[in-house]
């Protein structure tokens, strides 16, 4: 059985396969700054899990895989806290949906081929495009940033073509500008907006 095991493992090398993975995000909440003063004025907060789903194309090199995906998180930015006064303005149910495109260019490192049981660690660099409806005094608005993600997670080899997962994800965003709605001439910066890290369970099939 551990011979057989090995032998299907030794298959995946120099084949391409095909990921899809779902689970849930925690979006994560980040302070807006006014960038005359550097001050955070807003705390822009995500009190409910999110959703996260992802496709990718890779090629299987030995210990190493390179990979490139396309991901879409889900989620509600539905309350923010106003540092001046301490007040929390909490929206309508109707507003703050957003939803992340990402596009990713990812590499892995798969521990113990040999094994049933297969520990591994990514990273990957590309690009976020986050759809943001609107939010009262916050208008709707979309931004593009260069994003990293960071994955670890264990592969189960259950054939010489399936492989099923389980992983973790941390998705870095860059900070982006954004409005306070009122049209003053100020400038905000929206600092470690769009991050957020989540569990996925998904399948890998070579052929």
């Amino acid at each position: 059985k551990y011979s057989q095991i090995a032998i299907n493992n030794k298959k995946f090398k120099n084949r391409f396969y095909i990921s899809l993975s779902g689970g849930y995000s925690n979006l994560k909440n980040y302070d807006v700054f006014d960038v005359s003063t550097n001050q955070a004025i807003w705390d822009d907060r995500y009190t409910k899990n999110g959703s996260s789903f992802e496709i990718g194309l890779g090629r299987n090199f030995g210990n190493f895989r390179l990979e490139i995906s396309y991901a879409r998180e889900n989620g509600r930015f539905d309350q923010y806290l106003t540092y001046l006064d301490g007040s929390i303005t909490k929206f309508d149910p109707s507003r703050g949906k957003l939803h992340k495109d990402f596009y990713f260019l990812n590499t892995y490192f798969d521990f113990w081929k040999d094994r049933k049981l297969t520990p591994f660690i990514g990273i990957g660099i590309g690009l976020v495009e986050s759809i943001q409806d609107s939010a009262p005094f916050i208008p709707a608005y979309t931004r593009q940033v260069f994003v990293k993600q960071f994955k670890a997670g264990i592969a189960i080899n259950v054939s010489d073509s399936n492989i099923i997962f389980l992983e973790g994800f941390i998705r870095d965003s860059n900070s982006h500008i954004t409005s306070d709605g009122l049209g003053t001439p100020n400038i905000y910066k929206a600092k470690n907006g769009f991050d957020s890290e989540g569990i996925q369970i998904g399948l890998r099939k070579y052929f």
